[in-house]
């Protein structure tokens, strides 16, 4: 029994993690909006400055390490030792790492998971919608469009793929939304590339939080008009909106705020791609028609979009979604990828309760 003794507490805190889901309100008053700002800001003082990934790092160590004790086993095995003995001491070592690996995660940042999040903080309770009403959103988004791309110079001159200049641009955007959402929680930012360079965009994602260090990361090769978006949402992530619907609403609003054109027209035109794909589902004549009057500046921005996607295709890619799929429903979000498109309800949600105009 001595042997498992060293089990018991990292089971204990996990059935006390466990428990502990089961209480968003708990969750939202003690630790999102109490500890968690604290524990997200020291990590992004004491790692964000550092150039590089750690999280990366981590990982790619972690792949290591595995691949070395498998292939120890396969020698084994090859040579005609036992390895029963071996595997089991093996999985027995990876136990209590995995379970100190969980307890971190949830404790670190995957309790935003669970949070009364967006809903009891904006007062607004997404639900089923309407044709239309999802017609109206994405009249309403697609007059933002035009409106915005009248001044089309300003932001293509404010347009960027510069890392410094994206984080400062930002970091101006969530201080200006703070003073109209005193939540929106965030002080030092950690906004790093992938360590794999160009090559993270055959991955399929544009961007991805690492919990156990704070780090967001975004693929600044995507094309322009998506990266001020796709900045806000992993910054949104950092600011303790756990899932990527809210991630996604955040990150919209943030972008809306900020004074630079390219991050207004990075909301809108993101915002609209959710809304005129969700319309073209359930009205295809519609979607057509706002689609085929948006301006010329915006559809040679999704032009290029398709042929950077096109020229990433990546075969493997339906392995890596259902993988991201199952980790996403594993934490509260049921509808796994789908998830993203939620923002589709939260902001009809939004425009019924504080007005169409405010969007």
């Amino acid at each position: 029994m001595k042997q498992y003794a060293k089990y018991i507490w990292p089971v204990l805190i996990i059935g006390i993690i466990e428990v502990v889901k089961f209480f968003p309100g708990f969750i939202e008053h003690y630790y999102s909006s109490s500890l968690y700002p604290y524990i997200g800001k020291s990590l992004r003082f004491f790692l964000g400055w550092i150039p590089f990934s750690i999280g990366d790092i981590l990982i790619g160590a972690t792949i290591v390490w595995i691949l070395v004790r498998v292939i120890s086993c396969v020698g084994l095995l090859v040579r005609g030792r036992p390895v029963k003995t071996y595997v089991k001491k093996g999985l027995l070592g990876l136990i209590r790492p995995a379970l100190w690996l969980y307890i971190c995660f949830y404790m670190l940042w995957g309790l935003n998971y669970y949070r009364l999040g967006s809903s009891y903080l904006f007062g607004i309770s997404p639900d089923t919608y309407t044709t239309e009403e999802l017609d109206f959103l994405t009249k309403t988004l697609h007059q933002k469009i035009i409106h915005l791309c009248r001044d089309s110079v300003a932001i293509n001159i404010s347009q960027t793929r510069d890392r410094n200049q994206l984080i400062k641009e930002a970091d101006q955007a969530f201080k200006h939304a703070h003073k109209k959402y005193p939540f929106f929680h965030l002080g030092v930012h950690s906004i790093k590339p992938n360590l794999l360079g160009s090559l993270q965009s055959y991955t399929g994602y544009a961007g991805y939080l690492f919990p156990l260090t704070g780090e967001a990361h975004v693929n600044f090769y995507i094309p322009a008009a998506g990266l001020p978006f796709t900045v806000c949402h992993e910054m949104a992530h950092q600011a303790g909106f756990g899932t990527e619907s809210e991630a996604n609403l955040v990150g919209f609003i943030t972008a809306r705020e900020s004074p630079n054109r390219s991050f207004q027209y990075s909301a809108y035109t993101g915002a609209f791609q959710y809304a005129v794909s969700e319309l073209y589902l359930r009205d295809s004549l519609r979607a057509e028609k706002y689609m085929d009057s948006l301006p010329i500046y915006y559809k040679r921005d999704q032009l290029e979009l398709r042929e950077f996607s096109m020229a990433h295709r990546n075969p493997f890619q339906p392995v890596l979604n259902a993988i991201y799929n199952l980790y996403l429903q594993g934490n509260n979000q049921p509808d796994g990828l789908a998830s993203y498109n939620y923002l589709v309800a939260w902001l009809i949600a939004y425009g019924k309760k504080k007005g169409w105009e405010k969007l």
